[in-house]
Formats: structure tokens, sequence, C-alpha cells
């Protein structure tokens, strides 16, 4: 397990393999490149804090055993894509933002914060289930998979559904 001690940038790549925990604790991390957890059976990456907003720039790939686990809301800022394999976790009213794509092919928990997809011409799907309570729209992004809405779905973006995908409404739009 490594936890960090101070405020952290890591203007390559973060590899967690199998077996290994990375803590970012109370710090505000950034990750320029790309982050991999987990190499097919396990590796975890926790935030165990709200302090600190937590930047990834590259593409995030969590691995069938993976998981990237929030103990805590910290603010979670996706610049690329996320493929989830493993597990996502976020905690409690954790905002999220990306301006990828997000394919969910593992498990995904969303916290009840809200959710910005920000990214043109950006994809929701996989082979999993995504349900987030509240989404706000402010890029264009096509679903291709099963996505529920809870809470509230606004935003001056698009939304367009793609062949065989399915939009749950639970709340006001």
């Amino acid at each position: 397990t490594t936890t960090m001690g101070s405020a952290t940038t890591i203007n390559g790549n973060l590899t967690i393999g199998n077996g290994a925990t990375f803590n970012a604790g109370a710090y505000a991390l950034t990750v320029a490149g790309t982050t991999t957890v987990g190499a097919g059976t396990t590796g975890t990456l926790s935030i165990s804090s709200a302090t600190g907003t937590k930047t990834f720039t590259g593409a995030v790939t969590i691995n069938p055993g993976g998981a990237l686990t929030e103990s805590a809301a910290a603010t979670l800022s996706f610049g690329g894509d996320v493929t989830i394999g493993g597990r996502l976790t976020e905690s409690g009213s954790a905002e999220f933002g990306i301006a990828g794509n997000l394919q969910n092919n593992g498990t995904y928990t969303a916290s009840t914060g809200l959710h910005t997809f920000s990214g043109a011409t950006k994809t929701l799907g996989g082979t999993s289930a995504i349900a987030i309570p509240s989404v706000a729209i402010t890029g264009t992004c096509q679903n291709n998979g099963i996505l529920t809405v809870n809470t509230a779905l606004t935003g001056a973006g698009g939304l367009t559904q793609g062949p065989n995908s399915r939009l749950n409404l639970g709340g006001a739009t």
C-alpha cells in the first residue's frame, strides 16, 4: 500500500498492479497520462478523503478485479475515457465530471452528486447498466446501453439514443 503525503502531480502514467493499493488520501491528485487500475485480478485506487480534487487527464481503465473506490465524497474529474471492467464506487454527494466516453463493463456505483458530461460526440454504454441520480449534459453524448437517471437530467448539450439503447427517467427532465 502506498499513501500520498502531499498534493501530487504525475506527469506520466499511473499503473496500479495486481495486489497493490494506492491511497490518494487528503490531497489533490493529478495524473497527466493514463491511469490503469489492476492487471486482471486485483489492484485498488483508494480515495479516502473529500479534500483535494482528483484529476485524471488521460484515459482511465479499471480492469477486471481492479477497483477505484471512494470512502469520502471527493470531486472526480476525468478528461479522457473511463472504462470500467472492475469496480468504480463513488461516495456520498461526490461530483463527477467527464469529457470522454464512459464504458461500464463491470460495476459502477454512482454518488448522489451531479455528474457532468462535457465532451463532444461521446458515448455512454457497456455491457452493464449505468445508473446515475443527477446528470448534466453540456456536450454531446450518445447512450449506447442502459442509462437510468433517477433525479434530474439537465444541461444545454445533447443526448441521443443509439440503436437498442434504453433511457430510464425517474425524476425531473
